[in-house]
């Protein structure tokens, strides 16, 4: 376990998970727009459909989908760690391990959604997207919640609060946004009847066709980067976080 939790070992985890999301998200635009596809503006699962853009799609995915789920299991079991050698309260300690499964479940479904292309199994698909995106949108809150409780106490975590906010206060809001401009889109919640249109236009792509939809693949794509940025921030808290353990170590 003590690997795992090494700090070279998570900063090489999270960098490794951020580069992988960016270029993969990157790519897939870059060779969207390459292929004659309507620039403004597709869902990320768009670019999946075109058949050059799918190709990194599937491979970036699949592989920050496990990336995710290794660096939302280390750094909670580092702030597990840290937070039990430091006497923080229980409630606070539970507070972190929970947050450890919805960010585990995100990177799970990341790397199952991308061998699920959407015009092929799209109930799926959307059911793989929500764990994604709420998952996602609930370890932000909690670890952010859990930064601000730390801060209270050890003020090497302040400087870390005010990016986490904004970053996960982002997240929160593109994912509230999105869902409402697509329930606006559709005709109810459960019925997703008039994406079919949708679908066909996707599968052309030199046209998407809705103004509406194009604002909700906006508010997609800026949570995806809140929840990137929230990711980031704990770089430089992994020094924080293991500094106590290094200092008994050279003690030793």
């Amino acid at each position: 376990m003590g690997s795992i939790l090494e700090a070279d070992f998570i900063r090489r985890t999270l960098k490794a998970t951020i580069i992988t999301v960016l270029l993969t998200l990157v790519t897939c635009y870059a060779l969207w727009v390459q292929s004659g596809c309507d620039p403004w503006l597709p869902f990320i699962s768009d670019t999946d459909v075109n058949p050059k853009s799918g190709v990194p799609f599937t491979i970036g995915f699949s592989i920050a989908g496990l990336l995710l789920t290794l660096g939302a299991v280390q750094l909670g079991l580092l702030r597990d760690r840290f937070m039990l050698g430091n006497d923080t309260s229980p409630s606070l300690i539970w507070s972190n391990r929970i947050a450890i499964l919805p960010g585990a479940f995100a990177g799970v479904a990341l790397t199952w959604l991308a061998f699920t292309p959407w015009h092929q199994q799209m109930e799926l698909h959307i059911a793989q997207a929500m764990v994604i995106f709420y998952g996602g949108v609930i370890w932000a809150a909690l670890v952010t919640f859990v930064t601000w409780r730390l801060a209270a106490a050890e003020p090497a975590f302040r400087s870390l609060l005010y990016p986490r906010v904004v970053a996960c206060f982002v997240a929160i809001a593109g994912l509230i946004l999105m869902m409402v401009t697509i329930g606006q889109f559709v005709t109810t919640a459960s019925d997703f009847s008039a994406m079919d249109d949708y679908l066909m236009r996707v599968q052309t792509c030199t046209d998407l066709g809705s103004p509406l939809l194009a604002r909700a693949a906006f508010f997609e794509w800026s949570m995806v980067l809140g929840m990137v940025v929230v990711l980031a921030t704990f770089l430089p808290e992994v020094s924080i976080l293991t500094s106590s353990t290094q200092a008994d170590d050279s003690e030793e």
